[in-house]
């Protein structure tokens, strides 16, 4: 992790302009815990503004999503999407997240796996690269170094080799 998913599904998230397209925003951080049932109360609590008291059975759940989502426009984001198991995306979450909600409806998941992202079969994926060595530089100088750094050329090493620790990823130069 760390070149940024996340910051920029929030970005999109938060947008004023994105904001204006959907009755209904949900955000949830899967990670690891990718069980159906938990998923679509998560949902149905984000959506609602509270707790969810229904028992975790999917067809008690589904109706609960059909009842509160309805032909809503949503915008939802799966964020730290882990599991790559097919068949729960397949045969239980995407049948149930794509019956409901009205058209322009959009889900959005961030993941680190290219076969998660093969998985949820959604459009070509944006994958984010690492930052070039200048860009990493000009990130943490402005980050580290305020008030400019180039007259010091000790600083500057440090720096460097810091760095090159980093790998190109924006959250570890920051």
């Amino acid at each position: 992790g760390g070149v940024g998913k996340t910051t920029l599904a929030k970005m999109v998230y938060n947008d004023q302009e994105v904001q204006k397209n959907f009755q209904l925003k949900m955000w949830h951080c899967v990670s690891d815990n990718f069980d159906a049932a938990a998923l679509l109360k998560s949902i149905i609590e984000l959506a609602v503004n509270k707790r969810c008291d229904i028992p975790d059975t999917i067809e008690l759940l589904r109706k609960q999503l059909e009842e509160i989502i309805g032909q809503k426009r949503f915008l939802l984001v799966l964020d730290d999407v882990w599991n790559e198991e097919k068949r729960m995306w397949e045969d239980e979450l995407k049948p149930l997240l794509c019956s409901v909600g009205g058209p322009g409806s959009v889900i959005v998941v961030t993941c680190r796996s290219k076969q998660v992202a093969s998985t949820m079969c959604t459009v070509k994926p944006h994958e984010l690269v690492f930052l070039s060595e200048e860009d990493s530089w000009e990130l943490f100088s402005n980050k580290a170094f305020s008030n400019g750094v180039n007259d010091q050329p000790e600083l500057v090493a440090i720096g460097r080799r810091i760095v090159n620790k980093c790998g190109g990823l924006p959250l570890a130069l920051i």
